[in-house]
């Protein structure tokens, strides 16, 4: 059988030049777009697609079609398609629609087209595959190592003394970019996010101040140059705490993917059945994104990329908050119920799904930040077993601390999540409030008081080698008992005894399932500083 398939690029390339939010974005969503329109092209012109379902494409009243798109502006489809040869299928044909392309973005943007032909990396492969050839491999396989191996033969554009692309990526509203038409039908004015916003995405949903904050938005939008939100926020006497001057970047890949694609093909399943479960995951992960308050750039695959806040009031209750391991909590859920699912109808191999997470301040480069996120999920890929979550704290001062949560580890995971979500449920809007009256303060401060104590402890190398002794030797009570033993601690159903006692059953749990104790106490001390800068009132 002959196979034809495109690989389209330069996405890394591209998203690293980017200096804004709204760049990596564009940047990213512009891949997407041309990977849909030459799918649907394909389906004019009756190729015969292998991959991805096309289930979900439409046709209009014209005999078009028309590609799935997402409802909150991510970009759903990866840079690889794949044909099945026939009479309507060739890698001549494919090229024709490709070159048709080149003309519609030069048309439409304004571009040379000899810029865009110069800088775009497609890459089309026409591969006979034997039966010889499956005896040891199958179709996805073989095409996707001749792909690769076309990838290797990257155009260098140097005629060019400006990127219009890049140009077009940083402009703040549509101003004549399709892109942002495509993406953001009902609100066509808007590109995408800056960091500001996301990090403060709780004053959009917060009653008292979101008319504030949605004017104070508005004057960025129309400022000619570049205005820094948070800064108007202040003015706007909006109570802008540390937590609102960080952002996080997430990535995410499936785990086990390729065994179980091998399966799929020894059982010979319809390949494609896996296709829409990913497909599924897709829609389903940019909705949760959007729900939590963060901004989904690419979810091609089974590959997650989005900008969140830290935390950000829940939009149906605004008294509560939600963080980013809550996000990660249910970006899983959403992978179980789409991907999981289907390879437990079908009794093949179970995948999972890992991340990489990094958490910096607003100011920080984006590209470092970027980087960042992407060698904590290559640290977690390169791992066995994998399907875990690396996170990658640096704060504004440079000081940086980082810890693993091993999701196959599952009652210290629970545990983990668990106590973060219980201590970071209080929008820290209340725990700024100076007056007592209100429990929920009350609470946070205690909260806080003892969270200091015991990160100062973690800071002593005397209390680590202790720690590590007792925790050996499982006698972890005891060394909190001598450690905390004022009486304000022990007393039953104080809240500071309460927490001791919550972190000492962590740190148990953790360090009993953790083969790498040194990674078990760093992480533990980790989550306890996230827990503890969500709820504090100044960068510490």
């Amino acid at each position: 059988m002959i196979y034809t398939a495109i690989t389209i690029g330069p996405i890394f390339k591209t998203i690293m030049e980017a200096k804004k939010t709204r760049a990596v974005w564009a940047a990213s969503y512009y891949f997407s777009w041309f990977a849909r329109r030459v799918l649907e092209e394909a389906l004019d012109a009756n190729m015969q697609v292998f991959l991805p379902d096309t289930s979900g494409v439409i046709k209009d009243e014209n005999g078009k079609h028309h590609g799935i798109k997402g409802y909150y502006g991510a970009g759903l489809y990866a840079d690889r398609l794949y044909f099945i040869n026939d009479k309507n299928t060739n890698k001549e044909k494919l090229w024709g629609i490709v070159q048709d392309l080149y003309t519609e973005i030069a048309s439409q943007l304004n571009i040379q087209k000899s810029f865009i032909k110069d800088y775009m990396n497609v890459h089309i492969i026409e591969k006979t595959i034997t039966n010889a050839d499956l005896v040891n491999d199958f179709p996805l396989a073989i095409l996707n190592d001749a792909l690769d191996n076309s990838e290797l033969h990257q155009n260098f554009n140097f005629k060019f003394n400006t990127n219009p692309l890049q140009v077009l990526f940083n402009s703040k509203t549509n101003q004549g970019n399709f892109l942002a038409v495509d993406a953001f039908e009902a609100n066509n004015q808007r590109i995408f996010k800056s960091v500001g916003e996301i990090a403060t995405a709780s004053f959009s949903r917060d009653v008292e101040y979101k008319k504030k904050y949605h004017d104070a938005v508005i004057r960025d939008l129309k400022s000619e140059g570049e205005v820094d939100l948070i800064e108007e926020l202040k003015i706007a006497k909006i109570p802008i705490l540390p937590v609102h001057k960080y952002f996080a970047i997430i990535y995410a890949d499936g785990d086990n993917i390729g065994t179980l694609l091998k399966k799929v093909n020894e059982k010979n399943k319809d390949v494609k059945d896996f296709s829409n479960s990913i497909f599924d995951f897709g829609l389903a992960a940019e909705k949760t994104i959007a729900d939590y308050g963060g901004s989904g750039i690419y979810l091609g695959g089974e590959d997650v990329l989005a900008f969140a806040p830290i935390v950000c009031l829940n939009e149906s209750d605004s008294s509560k908050q939600s963080t980013v391991f809550d996000l990660i909590q249910k970006l899983d859920e959403d992978f179980e119920k789409t991907v999981k699912k289907y390879a437990e109808k079908e009794r093949l191999p179970i995948p999972t799904l890992s991340f990489g997470l990094m958490i910096a301040y607003y100011k920080h480069p984006l590209k470092e930040i970027m980087s960042g996120a992407y060698e904590c999920l290559e640290d977690v890929k390169k791992s066995s077993p994998k399907n875990g979550i690396k996170v990658l704290f640096q704060k504004h001062s440079g000081h940086r601390f980082e810890c693993l949560i091993d999701k196959n580890a599952i009652n210290s995971a629970q545990q983990a999540y668990k106590i973060i979500h219980d201590y970071c449920q209080t929008p820290v809007q209340l725990a700024a409030n100076t007056k007592n009256t209100n429990n929920q303060v009350s609470a946070s401060n205690r909260t806080d008081e003892i969270l200091s104590s015991i990160i100062q402890k973690f800071r002593d190398d005397v209390f680590i080698k202790l720690f590590a002794e007792a925790a050996k030797k499982g006698k972890l009570t005891n060394l909190f008992e001598n450690s905390f033993n004022e009486k304000i601690h022990t007393k039953p159903n104080n809240l500071k005894a309460v927490f001791l006692k919550r972190v000492k059953e962590f740190a148990e749990t953790i360090y009993a399932e953790y083969d790498d104790k040194n990674l078990a106490i760093k992480s533990i001390f980790a989550l306890l500083r996230f827990i503890h800068f969500v709820n504090s009132k100044k960068d510490n």
